[in-house]
């Protein structure tokens, strides 16, 4: 069964994160969509605990908001750090024990762009065929639900 919530620019989808212009490839709904794509990557692995962070940046608190409710839409646990910097969210996976994470940051990009940073087990933050495995989940739009 299909579960598309819309359809994602795939040129967000880069090498070592999630990038793109808030307002138009990164909105409230894609978002939302990535969560439920990372979240159906996270179970995929067994894990169910994830901690979400984002910077200062104006879009950051909306697509926050929508990451998280695509990842609990999963059944995933989702922690709220808040408004946080970078290295807090990395710090919280290895204080806390919780191998999943998402900080929503536009990091040194101008500020009409925004991203995300997503982390997964052990080896830390994800990258390469990862990140495009992640797409070709969002792609498919057969994602994992849960409470």
């Amino acid at each position: 069964m299909l579960n598309v919530d819309i359809t994602l620019n795939s040129a967000i989808f880069r090498e070592y994160d999630i990038r793109g212009k808030a307002g138009l490839d990164l909105t409230f709904a894609t978002a939302r969509t990535l969560g439920r794509g990372f979240g159906t990557y996270l179970r995929e692995q067994g894990l169910k605990e994830v901690l979400v962070g984002r910077d200062n940046r104006a879009s950051s608190d909306e697509l926050q908001k929508g990451i998280a409710e695509g990842l609990l839409a999963t059944g995933c646990r989702v922690y709220d750090l808040g408004l946080v910097v970078t290295p807090m969210v990395y710090f919280a996976r290895i204080h806390c024990g919780i191998q999943g994470a998402v900080m929503v940051t536009g990091s040194h990009n101008p500020p009409e762009d925004n991203g995300f940073k997503l982390a997964a087990g052990g080896a830390g933050t994800i990258y390469g065929r990862e990140i495009q495995k992640l797409k070709e989940i969002c792609a498919l739009g057969s994602f994992a639900t849960g409470r």
